[in-house]
């Protein structure tokens, strides 16, 4: 599998694939570029959400499960060929028809890409990477979903403090939806007592995520 992942086109598009392609930028940033901001995210903030909890297999394998979502969160646009935006996949009219559709087709085509379908005939790096593409844990999925929106967040600041205007809006947008899944994540924190973490999560980092309202 390595050899077909360094020999394949994967990682070409999603250096090819542009976002923000619909929005007057200045920088122009490639969907690898993104994802990097987003591991390294939920990387650091791993650390900071359990930096009171006593390190175990669960904990550790929970954070290994955050950083491979995380890098490969994205990899449903190599099957789609190119980001789809926000204000699409959210629209009020039929965002979430959107997303079940795309989120099938990407299902679908990973599924015959790594030739896993069931009973998987892949070896354990196709089951992986079909896994971490489309069946990662809910609770890991809203660790990454906060990691995305600071990168979004990070690179909407860099344009701005350059004097691009036209992003503010996104800005607004991109304050709400951090809110939101903070306190979603919290909310599962929370319910997963079971782990034991809940009496020893940094609850406070999640808080000041969610204060930071202003772009300077």
């Amino acid at each position: 599998m390595i050899l077909r992942i360094v020999k394949g086109e994967y990682l070409k598009s999603l250096d090819n694939i542009i976002q923000w392609q619909e929005m007057d930028v200045f920088n122009h940033e490639s969907v690898s570029q993104h994802s990097y901001k987003v591991a390294i995210f939920c990387r650091v903030l791993m650390e900071d959400l359990f930096k009171n909890v006593k390190p175990s297999e669960e904990v550790l394998a929970f954070k290994l499960a955050v950083v491979d979502a995380a890098l490969l969160h994205d990899w449903d646009e190599i099957f789609i060929r190119r980001d789809i935006s926000h204000e699409t996949k959210y629209n009020d009219f039929n965002g979430t028809q959107i997303r079940d559709v795309l989120n099938e087709y990407v299902e679908h085509m990973v599924k015959n890409e790594f030739d896993t379908k069931e009973p998987f005939k892949s070896d354990e790096a196709g089951k992986f990477l079909y896994n971490s593409i489309c069946r990662p844990l809910p609770i890991v999925k809203q660790v990454v979903k906060i990691g995305d929106w600071l990168a979004l967040m990070y690179y909407i600041h860099r344009e701005i403090s350059l004097g691009n205007v036209s992003l503010k809006r996104n800005w607004t947008i991109c304050v709400d939806g951090l809110v939101q899944a903070v306190i979603m994540l919290e909310d599962s924190l929370l319910k997963h007592s079971v782990w034991g973490w809940n009496k020893d999560i940094n609850f406070k980092v999640l808080e000041d995520l969610k204060l930071w309202k202003e772009c300077k």
